[in-house]
């Protein structure tokens, strides 16, 4: 489903990511580990599409065969959602409903479609209680669960979580 080809990064001066070879198959569930400024996060972002026009890169991120940078970036945004680490570069509407109908609407999904994906992502992260709150008001833990529950209404075939638990409270969750 992913396959990894040599892949290397830089920002700047110093390689991120140095010939990385990593093979995902559908199904798999995959933990990267590594200490702060490892290059996780950029990975996670270089195998969403969300790298482009930035820096410098070799080798080559393929999903379901194709080089992803041959896909419009929306098209493989509907099928790789990435939880960011930081819910607030992530969130980007004013309420939770809107939050979550977002990219749904971008789908073109129809309107009981959308409320059907609303309530069952809510329900999976445990926030049905967040539906009508202003997104400005929840706490860092809320924010959290609004992200994740964002991309899940999504639906999407991969999902990359960078750092998804940073804000959540353990003995709360």
């Amino acid at each position: 489903m992913i396959k990894i080809e040599n892949f290397s990064y830089r920002y700047e001066k110093n390689w991120v990511l140095k010939d990385i070879n990593l093979e995902i198959k559908e199904g798999d569930f995959v933990l990267i580990a590594g200490k702060s400024g490892s290059g996780k996060s950029t990975l996670a972002l270089a195998v969403s599409g969300f790298l482009r026009g930035k820096g410098e890169k070799r080798g080559k991120i393929l999903f379901k065969g194709k080089n992803t940078d041959d896909y419009e970036l929306f098209d493989l945004a509907k099928s790789i959602g990435v939880v960011q680490q930081d819910p607030e570069n992530q969130i980007c509407t004013l309420n939770v409903t809107d939050e979550l109908s977002f990219a749904l609407e971008n789908m073109c999904l129809g309107k009981e479609e959308i409320e059907k994906r609303i309530k069952w992502a809510l329900s999976i992260v445990g926030a049905e209680n967040l539906k009508d709150r202003n997104t400005f008001s929840l706490s860092g833990g809320e924010k959290q669960k609004i992200a994740i529950a964002s991309i899940l209404a999504m639906k999407p075939e991969v999902i990359i979580f960078d750092e998804p638990t940073s804000s959540l409270d353990p003995k709360v969750t």
